[in-house]
């Protein structure tokens, strides 16, 4: 069975956690290919090995370049607009 490979929706503290379990549980077949984040200072960064792809109205266009197949979105302080309009770019 290939991979899913997921895109992580939030740099931070969650995303990183999110990371740290997906990595920790590979028998899930996840494949993490990057984050998204708005905050400019995380632009261009990479994160424990995977890079801040752009802000997170660029979901779409990430996820058709790098073939994802799931997203995870980890913004735990987002406000429902945020989170709503996510879920409906996926």
């Amino acid at each position: 069975m290939a991979a899913k490979r997921v895109l992580l929706a939030g740099a931070g503290t969650a995303g990183r956690m999110a990371l740290e379990e997906i990595r920790r549980h590979a028998a899930a077949g996840l494949e993490p290919v990057g984050f998204l984040d708005d905050d400019p200072a995380m632009q261009g960064q990479t994160i424990a090995g995977l890079p801040v792809l752009g802000p997170l109205d660029r979901l779409v266009e990430v996820v058709h370049a790098e073939r994802v197949t799931e997203v995870l979105i980890a913004i735990p302080s987002a406000r429902g607009a945020v989170v709503r309009r996510l879920v409906a770019l996926c």
